[in-house]
């Protein structure tokens, strides 16, 4: 009994602290590899809890598409908990121009360092019209993000 005590609290420990994997910036592509987005938050996000002490949290998004001679920015978009009570998925949006769902990969409750998610922008406030639509499909995510400190 003591033997079965110790080794709970060892994994216990053991899977505290391989969970401290924390991020601050989601480097994503889409499905067909041809844009590049940018998700930076304003402070270090623990995947397994991106929500503790805080209700929401503001990012910047950017967009980079294959044959495009310009960078879509939005510097304040809201991300909230796509769920009640918070989970690890996250959903934001823009003044109605931009929606952007992620969440992460997870794998015998631990995260594997990807996220999966979704992007639309229909943005008519910029200096230029921007329109860009991944969503996911039967081929797979519409983008594949992972992420760097």
């Amino acid at each position: 009994m003591k033997n079965i005590l110790l080794f709970t609290l060892f994994f216990s420990a053991f899977s505290s602290f391989a969970q401290t994997i924390k991020f601050r910036k989601l480097t994503c592509y889409s499905l067909d590899q041809k844009a590049k987005i940018g998700v930076i938050f304003p402070k270090l996000i623990d995947p397994m809890n991106p929500f503790i002490g805080f209700p929401e949290i503001w990012v910047q998004v950017t967009v980079e598409k294959e044959g495009m001679n310009w960078v879509y920015q939005r510097d304040r978009v809201l991300i909230i908990p796509e769920f009640y009570p918070p989970g690890v998925e996250m959903r934001g949006q823009s003044s109605d121009s931009l929606y952007i769902k992620l969440h992460p990969e997870i794998r015998f409750n631990k995260y594997t360092g990807t996220y999966y998610g979704q992007l639309f922008v229909n943005d008519h406030e910029s200096d230029r019209r921007a329109y860009f639509r991944y969503m996911d499909s039967e081929l797979g995510p519409g983008l594949s993000c992972t992420s760097q400190e």
